[in-house]
């Protein structure tokens, strides 16, 4: 064989490889020349054909057991579709409560959550309390309002009397200056007078316009005494009236630092941010509560009527009354029963045939082991 002829005959083994899954492998074997069988070869080819038999015994045996079952399966269907109308009511009216349970199920798992799983543990864990609860913070978080206006209000009086501090004092450095500047103006006068007196002697004339000068610049200096005893005063009440107000507004701000920290630590156990969204999500964690007790009454139902009807068909003596619980519907809808069945024939006759091709196989290799047999002999 030339090296071409090689890659040739490498390429169409390749090629029947490539498309082996085109072929399909049945029981036959294929026929060898037995007349061309001695010694070892022969023993060998005897031991094959001994374990061919035995696997084919084992698999005969299983594929007849399976036979037996499908045909179990349609002498079941036979026997339902034989019974009289009260019982035959009674299972359609479970079969058709089933198959709407389970529908109304599936429903349920496949519906997507409102909330978080983590969450609905939390709200379930404070399930008594989240309605007073949702009732205290919006009260806190209202009252928290409230505070937060009084500090507002107490911070602008302070400041409108901190303003009004700052101006008396204001008015009062000038007015003291004014009156130092009087009160020399005052002492310079009557030094005038009392010189010009010592110096010319006394003149009524010259002595009243002295006398009434010192007069009117005395009666002025009076009266910046007295504005100044009055700014005083005034800034006494208003640092007494800041006193009041620092002491109100502490007061105040305890409060606000209170109700801050209780409004907090509300937001923080409920993992919220504030009295809406935990009423919110409260309705959500209410909703999905039911949704999940519907479930659970559903399971629990579907349950007790799953069992109900496998008893009444136990009592019928089926072979395997479970196996109804996956073609509900077909004890519901003739026509899916009839499916059911047309299946099940399909099945059983697939099966006869396998029983007839491994029965064959076994015979054959019999009749093949009885006369290598005798050859030996």
């Amino acid at each position: 064989m030339g090296l071409f002829g090689l890659f040739g005959k490498k390429k169409k083994i390749k090629k029947i490889i490539d498309n082996s899954e085109h072929y399909e492998y049945g029981l036959e074997m294929e026929k060898v020349d037995l007349e061309t069988l001695e010694g070892e070869e022969l023993n060998k080819y005897v031991r094959v054909r001994e374990e061919q038999i035995k696997e084919s015994c084992e698999m005969l045996a299983k594929v007849k057991e399976e036979y037996k079952i499908v045909s179990s399966y349609l002498s079941d269907i036979q026997l339902i579709d034989l019974l009289d109308g009260a019982e035959k009511n009674k299972i359609v009216e479970i079969a058709k409560e089933i198959q709407s349970l389970t529908v109304d199920r599936k429903i349920y798992q496949t519906t997507e959550s409102k909330i978080s799983n983590g969450r609905y543990i939390l709200y379930e864990k404070y399930e008594d309390e989240i309605p007073d609860a949702v009732v205290k913070l919006q009260n806190d978080e209202k009252y928290y309002e409230t505070v937060k206006n009084d500090m507002k209000m107490m911070d602008a009086t302070k400041f409108e009397i901190r303003c009004d501090i700052k101006d008396a004092q204001a008015s009062q450095r000038r007015i003291k200056h004014l009156s130092t500047i009087s009160i020399i103006f005052l002492i310079t006068i009557f030094a005038a007078f009392i010189i010009t007196n010592l110096s010319l002697g006394n003149d009524t004339s010259r002595d009243t316009a002295f006398l009434v000068v010192i007069l009117v610049a005395a009666i002025f200096v009076v009266m910046l005494l007295v504005k100044l005893q009055n700014i005083v005063r005034v800034i006494k009440e208003s640092e007494k009236k800041l006193n009041r107000a620092i002491m109100i507004h502490n007061k105040v701000k305890i409060k606000y630092v209170n109700i801050v920290a209780s409004i907090e630590f509300q937001r923080e156990k409920y993992d919220v941010v504030n009295a809406y969204e935990l009423s919110h999500y409260y309705g959500l964690f209410l909703e999905t509560k039911r949704e999940r007790q519907k479930y659970q009454q559903t399971t629990q139902r579907l349950n007790q009527l799953l069992n109900t009807l496998n008893d009444i068909l136990t009592s019928l003596n089926l072979y395997d009354p479970s196996v109804w619980q996956n073609d509900i519907w077909a004890l519901i809808e003739p026509k899916e029963m009839v499916e059911v069945r047309h299946r099940y024939n399909v099945r059983r006759q697939k099966l006869r045939e396998q029983i007839e091709k491994y029965t064959e196989s076994i015979n054959e290799a019999k009749e093949t082991l009885t006369m290598l047999t005798n050859k030996k002999m």
